[in-house]
Parts: structure tokens; C-alpha cells; sequence
């Protein structure tokens, strides 16, 4: 008869994606991962399987839980201007924090994106979900004249997404406030009717 597992497995690959968020797939031993989900070196494979294994499933994880987030802010919006506002806002205000991370998705595209093409292909459909997510809000803001029609829905969701993505590495050089409040400044005036 098995043994039940002394450890909550959820709770251990939330520590697994945040390890992964802070130092990156490359420098996380399996010590690392050992010491961080609070579970011995067994109970790690034999529940999670190998370091890209986890890797993987946490990514997943962040992805659903990040950009799920996004993409049901943008669909819920009333105003798709005030929701690109509120998402562009509050990732700056990461870049902010006493330890900004950075994000996993944009910092796995930066590390990993180049080099491993499973990883490669699962963040290039992540980030077509999103870009496709910002097409539909502008598209409905261009509908209630709140958003530029000088480009297309799609060149601007290809903007944002691209902004984003600076955005994310930006923030771990935690960049000064005026330089956060020009780059949105910029960003606002490309949506601005």
C-alpha cells in the first residue's frame, strides 16, 4: 500500500514556479528545488518527474495564472482602454518592488526560448494568446471610439505585446519612475483616439 504524500503537491510547485521566476531555469539546482518545495529528493521525482518536468509544469502554471489573468481582464473590460491602462500600470509598478523577479514567461522567453524548441513553441502560443486577447479588447475600443483606428487592432495588439515583453525586462533593472511614466506615456498616446 502507498504511503500518502506528506506534502501538498500544489503548494509545492507554487514554490517550484517561484524559485524558477527568481533564479531562472539554468541556475536552479535540484537542491534548489529540494530546499524551496520542502520535500525530499525521492518525493521530487517521483511526484514531479525530472528538473524540465517541473520546470514545464510550473511554467504552465504561471502562464494560467498570469496570463489567464490578462486575457479574462480584457474579455470581462467594459473598457478596453481603462483595462490595457490597469495591466500596463500595475506591471510597472512591479519593476518597483524592493526584489522585482521579473516575469517567468518573459524571463523563460529571454533564457530558455533560443535553446529548447518545446519551451520555445509553448511560449510563442502563449504570447499569441495574449496578443490575440489585446486584438479583441481593441477591437471593441475602436468599436466605442476610445481607441485609435491610425493602426489596426492587430498592429497595436503586436505593440503591446512587444511592450510588455520590455516591460518584463525592464523591470528587473528596476528602471526610476520617470522612466516608467515616459515609456506609458508613449504606450497611452498609441491607443489614444
Amino acid at each position: 500500500m502507498a504511503r500518502p504524500k506528506a506534502f501538498d503537491p500544489e503548494q509545492a510547485l507554487d514554490r517550484a514556479m517561484e524559485l524558477f521566476r527568481r533564479k531562472g531555469y539554468a541556475a536552479t539546482t535540484t537542491s534548489d528545488l529540494t530546499d524551496e518545495m520542502q520535500i525530499g529528493r525521492g518525493s521530487l521525482f517521483s511526484s514531479f518527474g525530472t528538473k524540465d518536468q517541473i520546470f514545464f509544469a510550473a511554467l504552465c502554471r504561471y502562464q494560467e495564472r498570469s496570463f489567464g489573468h490578462l486575457v479574462a481582464s480584457l474579455d470581462a473590460a467594459r473598457s478596453p482602454l481603462q483595462a490595457i491602462r490597469s495591466i500596463f500600470e500595475a506591471i510597472t509598478q512591479e519593476g518597483r518592488a524592493e526584489r522585482p523577479f521579473g516575469c517567468l514567461m518573459v524571463n523563460s522567453t529571454v533564457e530558455l526560448a533560443p535553446h529548447a524548441p518545446d519551451v520555445q513553441r509553448y511560449l510563442a502560443r502563449s504570447w499569441e494568446r495574449l496578443e490575440e486577447a489585446f486584438e479583441r479588447a481593441i477591437s471593441r475600443g475602436q468599436e466605442l471610439h476610445e481607441i485609435s483606428r491610425r493602426q489596426t487592432s492587430r498592429a497595436l495588439a503586436r505593440f503591446l505585446v512587444t511592450m510588455l515583453r520590455g516591460v518584463g525586462v525592464g523591470n528587473k533593472m528596476r528602471p526610476d519612475k520617470d522612466m516608467w511614466r515616459d515609456t506609458l506615456s508613449v504606450v497611452f498616446a498609441a491607443l489614444e483616439p
